[in-house]
Order: C-alpha cells, then structure tokens, then sequence
C-alpha cells in the first residue's frame, strides 16, 4: 500500500498509536501478498527489519516483527525475529537518499548468520522510504550467504 491517506494512518497507529493488534490483520494483509508474489517457498525463512532497541522500549514492541510473527505464521514459513540486530541509532529518517544510505550503513549485525545460508529469506518491514533500510540489510543478508532475499513492506512512500 502507499504510505499516505488510510495507508499512512494505519501504519501510525500500529508504530505510535499503541495499537499492535493491528499486526494480525495487517500481516495477515501481507501474507496475502506474499502468496500471490510467490515470495514464499520451501527453503523461505521470514526476518523482520531488526528495531532500535530504545524504540522497541518506548514502544513496548516492535511493528516489523509482530509484522513479521503473521507472516510466518499465515504461511507456514519459519521465522527468525532475533537475526538483525541494530546497533546504531536510526539517527534522521528524512534526509536525503544519500544521507539515509550513509546513515543505515552498517546499523545491523547479525547473530549467528548461519542461519541463512543458501536459504532464500523474506524480510519484512513496515515502512520503505528511500529503500536505503532493506539495501543495507538485503546486503548483509547476502553476504552472510543467503541465496536470495526477497522483501515485503507493509506501505512505501511514492
């Protein structure tokens, strides 16, 4: 969906608006879509963008990975919620292309990236800006061996 009008209201609710019971039938939404797209098969594991832990706290959830939890559970995939770990501070979500590249490059580890290799993985997330986010992540994702990764946002901004 695109971020803005109800698509818009619907993803802020779900991160600011303490409403995570909006991740059932949102993620049911995009299980949906991932069917259709045929971004889930055999060997598919589900990965939620790993938060900032201080939003996470302030929160007290994360929207990517009750995203993610329905996902797996509407397909039958397995998922992994604590594979992407950020380690740097989000820092300013509206700059420019550039700076949102420079600002996400390296902010995720990986804990034990075994997981993943040769596995094809469907990383979630809520929101896609710029894509500087699922580029970095998609990145590490390869390199720890994954065979390929596949992503699905709950809404993007034209």
């Amino acid at each position: 969906m695109v971020y803005g009008g109800t698509g818009r209201d619907l993803v802020i609710r779900l991160k600011h608006g303490h409403r995570p019971d909006l991740a059932r039938s949102l993620g049911t939404w995009m299980a949906v879509v991932a069917h259709r797209r045929r971004l889930v098969g055999p060997d598919t594991v589900v990965v939620p963008v790993g938060p900032w832990p201080a939003h996470t706290v302030q929160r007290g959830y994360s929207a990517p990975v009750l995203l993610a939890r329905e996902v797996a559970r509407r397909t039958g995939a397995p998922w992994i919620p604590d594979l992407l770990v950020r380690v740097r501070s989000p820092g300013d979500p509206h700059g420019s292309r550039q700076a949102r590249a420079e600002v996400v490059q390296g902010a995720w580890d990986l804990r034990r990236p075994r997981r993943v290799l040769g596995r094809s993985v469907l990383l979630v997330d809520d929101v896609m800006t710029t894509g500087a986010t699922v580029s970095e992540v998609s990145r590490r994702l390869t390199h720890a061996g994954a065979r390929q990764v596949d992503v699905l946002v709950l809404a993007r901004v034209d």
